[in-house]
């Protein structure tokens, strides 16, 4: 285990909204990458408190992603437009200047960000390159909903209305492009928090959702939507040239206009019902994604492969993971829990998970049964060593393999005494030697020379009911145990 690190410890939100926002975060991103109120150390002596950077900080690779939370009392003077005016400059204006400070901050002084006031901690992992870096930054303003809904009726979702002309005020209850020399600001509400956050529920979804939301708006036609879920629905229905959601428009026309609607036709649809369905299986990747993450947040991992700050680089493991769609994480799933169900208790088994898309990594899923007489540290040492193996022994029979992701446990679905061990393989470069080291490995450990069968399997985003489901998972009873190995029945865990 590793010795040379504290735990991270991360603060909670001040607010109620705060702490409310963290923990949809901490589901959507996961624990590992979503911080809320980090510092910025204005002195490079430290001879001073911090100052709070921003609401909450999200980190994923080159991705970063600025949340501002506030929450300020909607005015109620009788002038509905003197109102808006005053909630707009408090909760919408100044939360962008402040995003945008922290924006310049994060660029140019990427190293003086800590997570404690005392700028004692710093952030737990390097930032990507200010050259390389995107960032995207969202506002949340609270408390224009009720009075929304008050005013106007329908969910109380303010209205985007972009590419309007120069000096056009602001209506009430419509949110434009704040300032288009600079970078984007996403501006949620109470209203459309909830739904964005629990809709696209992945990290690489999200981030997607917002860079093709903000070329939409900014692709200069005029644009009047009803309120951020009916441009979600939108988004969710249309597919791009990539096959992948995406945000397009007949060029043919002047303009766009999104009427309330088509969220509630959409929510309420037999394919959006499907689409649920199959994803419950998905979740299963979110729980082991985040059983790993609380172990590299207390610093107790078994075997890390390095340690101190910045994060071991097991942080980059558990990205390949999280990078995953949700329609993604549903073969993921599906397969390890299948492997799982069909695993002999005393056999040594593996299985091969091919990249659906370039890019993508190659998987190797290892089940290694304990052995009588062995201690636990024994055990993980020689399970970890013999996944190595696997994880090489991919590489010399797939040469295209450059990022390989292993994860071994034990074998069984109702095993109760359950552990998990991840690794990535870098095999960008893979010389004669290493050639020679991995045929050795595999001989002390018994791996065949020929590979198993590959899995390969598409989905559909939307698929038929009563098709497509999940194997692995959903034949579990609701009143079985889980298969993720929780204890729990079903029903109270992945089934929930």
């Amino acid at each position: 285990m590793s010795t040379l690190r504290n735990p991270i410890i991360k603060n909670k939100g001040v607010t109620g909204t705060e702490e409310y926002l963290q923990n949809l975060c901490d589901k959507t991103f996961l624990s590992l990458w979503s911080y809320p109120s980090v510092y910025r150390n204005q002195r490079i002596a430290h001879t001073s408190e911090g100052k709070e950077l921003c609401d909450l900080l999200v980190v994923f690779g080159n991705d970063v992603i600025i949340f501002s939370d506030k929450l300020c009392a909607f005015p109620n003077t009788g002038d509905i437009a003197l109102d808006w005016s005053r909630w707009y400059k408090r909760a919408v204006l100044q939360s962008a200047k402040q995003a945008w400070g922290a924006e310049r901050w994060i660029r140019e002084y990427p190293e003086r960000i800590f997570l404690d006031r005392n700028c004692s901690t710093p952030f737990p992992f390097a930032l990507p390159d200010k050259l390389q870096m995107n960032i995207h930054i969202v506002i949340v303003a609270h408390d224009a909903s009720k009075r929304c809904r008050k005013e106007y009726g329908g969910s109380g979702s303010l209205m985007l209305h972009y590419s309007l002309p120069p000096n056009t005020p602001a209506k009430a209850f419509a949110i434009s492009d704040l300032d288009k020399t600079k970078t984007f600001v996403h501006v949620f509400d109470d209203t459309t928090l909830d739904i964005i956050l629990k809709t696209i529920d992945t990290v690489s979804d999200f981030i997607k959702y917002l860079t093709k939301k903000e070329k939409f708006l900014r692709s200069g036609i005029p644009i009047l939507i009803a309120g951020e879920e009916e441009l979600l629905a939108l988004y969710l229905q249309n597919a791009g040239p990539d096959g992948d959601h995406d945000l397009t428009f007949d060029s043919k026309y002047g303009g766009i206009v999104l009427q309330e609607g088509g969220w509630m036709e959409f929510t309420n649809s037999p394919k959006r019902a499907a689409q649920i369905h199959a994803n419950e299986v998905s979740y299963f990747w979110d729980y082991l994604i985040e059983k790993f993450s609380i172990h590299v947040l207390n610093d107790t991992e078994y075997n890390p492969m390095s340690s101190g700050f910045p994060l071991p680089s097991s942080e980059m493991v558990l990205r390949f993971m999280a990078r995953e769609s949700r329609i993604r994480r549903r073969l993921l799933s599906e397969s390890f829990l299948l492997f799982l169900e069909k695993s002999g208790p005393n056999y040594v088994s593996r299985r091969f998970m091919m990249p659906s898309n370039p890019g993508d990594p190659h998987y190797v899923f290892l089940l290694y049964p304990r052995q009588p007489n062995v201690s636990e540290e024994n055990y993980r040492s020689i399970r970890y060593n013999a996944l190595f193996a696997y994880c090489a022994s991919l590489k010399n029979r797939v040469p295209e393999a450059t990022d390989i992701i292993g994860i071994a446990t034990e074998p069984g679905i109702e095993n109760m005494k359950r552990s998990e061990d991840a690794l990535y393989l870098s095999a960008y470069e893979w010389t004669e030697e290493n050639k020679k080291s991995t045929k050795d490995m595999m001989e002390y450990f018994g791996i065949p020379e020929e590979l198993p069968p590959a899995q390969h399997k598409s989905y559909k985003v939307f698929p038929t009911a009563n098709s497509e489901k999940p194997k692995g998972g959903n034949k579990t009873s609701r009143n079985e145990l889980c298969p993720c190995g929780s204890g729990m029945k079903y029903k109270k865990c992945h089934g929930k």
